[in-house]
């Protein structure tokens, strides 16, 4: 619909289609094979939580898909090389299947760079940018973070680069909405809770 998107002096408006630009990070860490003797794994809940949420994509939103894990090796070879861009940032229309596709092929294994995910997302949120736009991710993880980029400095994630909360408060995430998805028991409730906290997601 017509929605008002921008101010440009005193009473005066600029009316415009608002269009949201969506990223899908999912967790592929070890962690989500789990819980033990549970009847869906943390990552087919993961999995099948993503897929709605392209089915229900409306057809001129823009959305893609990254996944993420860690291989205990920092600083990366390749920056932000714990995550995979599985399916470009485009418009839904025609491009729902193969996103869906894409999804259903991620596989659970290593450690857990959730910062790793998020800056790899917002890298394709950035250049789509525009002041009609909605940039938005949708986190899905156990939220159980142990190696770098971290989202902020604790016991079981050690910071070797900057830490991803700084790009989203005062880079060019700062304007990106998060909204984080907590699977299983254990999962940190905490920093999932945090992160969606500091973006103004949910």
């Amino acid at each position: 619909g017509e929605c008002i998107v921008q101010t440009t002096q005193d009473l005066a408006v600029v009316y415009a289609k608002i269009e949201r630009h969506q990223m899908l990070v999912v967790d592929r860490s070890g962690s989500m094979t789990g819980p033990s003797g549970a009847v869906t794994s943390k990552m087919e809940a993961a999995k099948a939580a993503a897929a709605l949420f392209v089915d229900v994509a409306a057809e001129d939103d823009r959305l893609g898909v990254v996944s993420f894990t860690g291989d205990t090796i920092e600083p990366d070879a390749v920056l932000y090389g714990d995550a995979t861009l599985e399916h470009n940032l485009q418009p839904v229309a025609g491009n729902r299947l193969t996103a869906q596709l894409k999804i259903a092929g991620i596989t659970p294994g290593g450690w857990t760079s959730i910062g790793d995910g998020m800056e790899k997302a917002q890298e394709s949120l950035t250049p789509q940018s525009t002041p009609a736009s909605i940039d938005h991710i949708i986190l899905l993880s156990d939220g159980q973070e142990n190696e770098d980029r971290c989202w902020s400095s604790a016991a079981f994630c050690v910071p070797v680069g900057p830490l991803t909360e700084d790009r989203f408060t005062t880079g060019d995430g700062d304007d990106t909405i998060v909204d984080a998805i907590a699977f299983g028991p254990t999962a940190d409730q905490a920093l999932m809770q945090d992160i969606a906290a500091t973006t103004d997601g949910d």
